[in-house]
């Protein structure tokens, strides 16, 4: 069997597996989240206000002057409502985060262990999470572009034009106005990241510094018009939450439990995250040990036994 017979198969196992996952969601008249009938209706408004249609709705909200992110969301829905009624533009939306979180997962492991990676169905769990049902749409889909982001980034990362520095700039760009946090997470794991690559690859402190300045350098321009609009928000938003901070533990029980793919009742499915904590606990483990091992054959040393 040739190689592009099996990729072939591969391919097509996996949008399989996309399109089975969203039945559940195309099959209902209406899917029910928490947050998402407000994100519509917002939505309906900036329509309206677009189209200036409604004298009610036009002297009674204005566009907020200043930059904000947890956008993206809102333009989507809203460039929908044009075409479609609520349901329908709902229901769209929906589709288009179950069918992207997992191509743009599949595209950033591709890009980070090659194409004969599998990992990537690992994240069909992760699709229908509390995040998902509690309808936190922006932060949804502000991971569809933080896995484009890595996964740019790393195919990249030593080829890096003005056209590249472009397109990655455009992704942080998209990633800011979905979700700030988000955007925040990428930044510290692309820099992670050049700060791991530059010590595998550099022998001496000196080649070490060149690498990272260089490599971090097309981080922070590519970032810059990110940066200076994350700054504007701070400077002019206060934020101010009611919520009690969790304690140490309480996050660690959650991580435990894998809380987030908890939907309705915790005691009944946290039997079946305690699975899923185990299995990709022992695939962290695996992989952690086999890329060690990998690094240190090079240089004549194994971290277990049985190296060889």
């Amino acid at each position: 069997m040739s190689i592009k017979k099996i990729e072939f198969n591969d391919n097509t196992f996996f949008f399989f597996l996309v399109a089975l996952n969203a039945i559940p969601a195309i099959s209902l008249k209406y899917f029910l989240t928490i947050d998402g009938p407000s994100h519509l209706y917002n939505a309906v408004l900036i329509k309206n206000l677009i189209l200036g249609s409604s004298s009610l709705i036009t002297s009674t909200y204005q566009f907020n002057p200043v930059i904000l992110p947890n956008w993206t969301g809102h333009f989507i829905l809203s460039m929908l409502s044009f075409v479609f009624n609520g349901a329908v533009t709902e229901k769209i939306f929906i589709l288009i985060f179950l069918v992207f979180l997992p191509v743009s997962f599949r595209y950033m492991i591709k890009s980070l262990s090659g194409s004969q990676s599998v990992f990537y169905y690992l994240i069909f769990p992760f699709t229908y999470t509390y995040l998902f049902e509690a309808g936190f749409f922006n932060f949804c889909i502000s991971l569809i572009f933080m896995f484009y982001c890595l996964g740019y980034w790393y195919r990249n990362e030593n080829k890096f034009q003005i056209r590249q520095v472009i397109v990655f700039s455009i992704l942080l760009t998209v990633t800011f106005f979905s979700h700030i946090l988000v955007f925040g997470i990428l930044e510290m794991m692309i820099s992670l990241m050049i700060f791991g690559i530059c010590i595998k690859n550099s022998d001496t402190v000196r080649v070490l510094t060149f690498n990272f300045l260089r490599k971090g350098g097309v981080l922070l321009i590519a970032s810059l018009p990110v940066l200076i609009l994350t700054i504007n928000f701070f400077l002019r938003i206060q934020i101010h939450s009611g919520h009690e901070k969790l304690s140490f533990y309480e996050l660690l029980r959650w991580i435990i439990n894998v809380k987030p793919l908890v939907l309705f009742n915790f005691p009944v499915e946290s039997k079946i995250t305690h699975c899923f904590t185990f299995v990709y606990g022992a695939i962290f483990i695996y992989t952690f040990v086999f890329r060690a091992n990998k690094v240190w054959k090079s240089r004549g040393k194994y971290i277990i036994a049985g190296g060889g």
